[in-house]
């Protein structure tokens, strides 16, 4: 039986791992960054979305507010243009019926974050700090540092994707492999939808068998697992152990 990552307090040293992202187009995710001024003096957030196993920056450009409304109306469009993802990683934030209606509308399946840690979407943070520098340098360029514009955005974008190497300077760069990859067919989306009821079905009972009731927290909790556990039993991600480290002591 699979068993429930352990809290912080559990352990004095928790495990370190490696995630490797093995199918493009299967899971996307979304975050926010906070441009060092309002982009085009107007949009106050940056909305960012990546292909983990392609490095493929989805989108990179300003937008109105950091809700789960205009995340989901972003999200849409991105789904038309290049086909849904198999899942999508989303901050906790930004849940609302408007995601979800997105989600359910595409068969996508939704993994939130949990509370506080940014840490989860490490693909995506790192992302997030290579785009900024891309912007800082369409900034320089054009002699206003600091001052990001939708143009310097969608160039930063373009040149991500057509220049960043992953793989090595022989290695393809993140638009060729994006452009290579198979859409996720409608049996693919049943398996796995499947395969993540099936476990959270699992974790449940073991859960409450120890623990007694559920909370609403507990409930999240599986549902991550779960949805990781699926991804790694149907080859989509491999998790490798690199080492063993110390957690940072909170108050």
């Amino acid at each position: 039986m699979v068993q429930l990552p352990v809290t912080a307090c559990e352990y004095a040293r928790r495990a370190l791992y490696s995630l490797k992202w093995s199918r493009p187009g299967a899971v996307w995710a979304s975050d926010h960054v906070k441009p060092p001024e309002p982009i085009d003096g107007v949009f106050p957030q940056t909305l960012a979305t990546r292909d983990l196993a392609a490095s493929f920056q989805v989108r990179w450009a300003g937008v109105p507010a950091k809700d789960g409304p205009t995340t989901a109306a972003r999200l849409e469009a991105d789904y038309v243009r290049c086909g849904a993802p198999l899942v999508q990683k989303y901050d906790g934030g930004l849940a609302s019926p408007e995601m979800d209606a997105l989600l359910e509308e595409f068969g996508v399946i939704g993994l939130q974050s949990p509370p506080h840690l940014a840490k989860y979407d490490g693909g995506c943070e790192g992302g997030n700090n290579s785009m900024e520098d891309w912007t800082d340098h369409q900034t320089a360029l054009h002699g206003r540092p600091g001052w990001w514009t939708s143009e310097d955005l969608a160039a930063a974008r373009e040149l991500a994707n057509a220049n960043a190497r992953q793989w090595g300077a022989a290695g393809p760069v993140p638009a060729e492999v994006f452009a290579a990859r198979t859409p996720i067919t409608p049996e693919e989306r049943r398996q796995f939808a499947q395969e993540v009821v099936g476990w959270v079905r699992l974790l449940s009972k073991g859960r409450a068998q120890s623990d007694g009731p559920l909370s609403e927290a507990d409930r999240k909790e599986i549902r991550r697992h779960a949805i990781e556990v699926a991804l790694i039993r149907m080859r989509y991600l491999t998790k490798t152990r690199r080492g063993v480290v110390s957690p940072p002591i909170r108050r």
